[in-house]
C-alpha cells in the first residue's frame, strides 16, 4: 500500500479512537451537553442550507422598476441578448452593449426592443471604450437612475494547460476578470444614488477547480474572487453585489461546431508531442470527455435569464445563484469543494474514468 493512504487510514483509526475515549471518559451531563451542542449546530447548518427554497418562495416581491435603467454587456448573443429583451418588454430602459454594433446579432436587437432602449459599442477590454460608454449612458439616461449592471461579457478559449496558448490565459482574463472591474469601477459612481446592483455573470467553475479548461477557469475564478471582495466592500453603500454562477448551457460559448473545431486545431498543432509527454490514449480520451461535456449542454437558457431578472428586480435577491437545470449536479460539487485536495482529485478522475467507461457502453448500442 502507498505510504500516503498507510498514513490516512491510520490518522483516520487514531482520530476515531481519541474521539471515542472522550466521549466514554466524560461524565454523563457533559457528553450529554456536547451532544445537544452538536445536534444544535447541525438543525443550524440544515436551517440555513434549506432556507433559500422557502425564500424563493415566500420573498418573491419585486421592486418598482418605474424610472429604472440597467446596462448589459455582451448583448450580440446569448444571454445579454435576451435578458436586454426581457427587461425592456418588463418596463426598464436598457443599455444593451455589444462588441459588434454593426454585427447580426446588435442589428437584430435594435429592432427588437423598444425606443426607449439603447444598443450601442462597447469593447470591455478596452478603458476607452469604458469610458466612452460611460459619457454615452450620461446622455441617455435622461430622468432615469442607472439601477443595475450586468457584467454579461465574456470568452471561452483554451483547453489543458499543454493545450492552451499564453494568448488564451491573457484573453480569458482580460475579458471574464478585468472586464468585471473595469465596467463596475467606471459606473460605480453612477449607480450610487439609486444604491442599486452590480451582477457578475460567472461560472460554475468561479468555485470548482475544472481541468482542461484552465484559461476559462482561472479567469472565472479571479472574477468571483473579485465579486466576493466587492460584496464585503460596499456592504454598507447599499449596492447589492451578486454572482450568477451557471452550469454549461447553450450560448456561443458552448455551441459545439465552435468548440470542436477550436480542440482540433489544438490537438493538430501539439500532436506530437502530447503523444510523446502523455501517452497514446491522452488525446483519444480528452476527445471523448469532450463530446460528453458537448452533449451534455442543457438548452433550458430561461432557467438563466429567469434568475438574472429576479436578481435585478427581486427586493430579496441572492447573493449567489446557482442556476443549474440540475440540482444534484450543484449539491456533488459544492460538496467536494469542501473536502481535502487529495479526496478532490480522486473524486476529478474516478469520474472521468466513470464517464469514459458510459461512453463505450453507449457506443456498444
Amino acid at each position: 500500500m502507498d505510504k500516503f493512504y498507510a498514513v490516512l487510514i491510520a490518522h483516520c483509526a487514531l482520530v476515531f479512537f481519541l474521539l471515542q475515549l472522550v466521549h466514554y471518559s466524560l461524565l454523563f451531563f457533559a457528553a450529554h451537553f456536547v451532544e445537544r451542542i452538536a445536534v444544535a449546530v447541525t438543525c443550524l447548518v440544515i436551517t440555513l442550507i434549506t432556507f433559500r427554497f422557502t425564500k424563493r418562495w415566500c420573498l418573491q416581491d419585486e421592486i418598482d422598476i418605474k424610472k429604472k435603467a440597467v446596462l448589459i454587456t455582451g448583448c450580440d448573443s446569448g444571454f445579454g441578448y435576451l435578458l436586454a429583451q426581457r427587461l425592456d418588454k418588463k418596463g426598464f430602459k436598457v443599455f444593451a452593449s455589444c462588441l459588434f454594433p454593426c454585427g447580426a446579432g446588435a442589428s437584430e436587437l435594435k429592432t427588437s426592443l423598444s425606443e426607449n432602449s439603447k444598443v450601442f459599442g462597447l469593447d470591455v477590454t478596452k478603458q476607452e471604450s469604458v469610458q466612452q460608454a460611460l459619457k454615452y449612458v450620461k446622455e441617455n439616461l435622461g430622468s432615469y437612475d442607472l439601477w443595475a449592471v450586468v457584467n454579461n461579457a465574456g470568452v471561452r478559449k483554451g483547453f489543458s494547460m499543454e493545450l492552451s496558448s499564453i494568448q488564451d490565459f491573457e484573453d480569458c482574463v482580460n475579458v471574464n476578470s478585468l472586464g468585471h472591474v473595469r465596467i463596475t469601477k467606471t459606473f460605480l459612481n453612477l449607480l450610487r444614488p439609486s444604491k442599486g446592483r452590480i451582477i457578475n455573470v460567472n461560472s460554475i467553475s468561479s468555485r470548482f477547480p475544472i481541468p482542461d479548461i484552465i484559461p476559462y477557469c482561472m479567469s472565472k475564478f479571479a472574477a468571483a474572487g473579485f465579486n466576493d471582495c466587492l460584496r464585503e466592500e460596499l456592504g454598507d453603500t447599499g449596492i447589492k453585489v451578486i454572482s450568477m454562477e451557471a452550469s454549461a448551457f447553450l450560448s456561443q460559448m458552448t455551441e459545439t461546431d465552435i468548440i470542436k473545431k477550436s480542440w482540433e486545431e489544438k490537438i493538430a498543432e501539439n500532436e506530437d508531442e502530447i503523444r510523446k509527454n502523455r501517452g497514446e490514449h491522452y488525446i483519444e480520451n480528452n476527445r471523448k470527455l469532450s463530446k460528453l461535456y458537448i452533449e451534455n449542454v442543457s438548452k433550458d437558457i430561461h432557467i438563466v435569464i429567469n434568475d438574472l431578472e429576479n436578481a435585478i428586480c427581486c427586493q430579496y435577491p441572492d447573493s449567489i445563484y446557482d442556476t443549474s437545470p440540475n440540482i444534484f449536479q450543484v449539491m456533488c460539487l459544492k460538496i467536494q469543494a469542501c473536502l481535502p485536495p487529495f479526496i478532490q482529485d480522486f473524486f476529478y478522475h474516478t469520474v472521468s474514468q466513470i464517464l469514459l467507461k458510459f461512453y463505450r457502453f453507449k457506443k456498444t448500442f
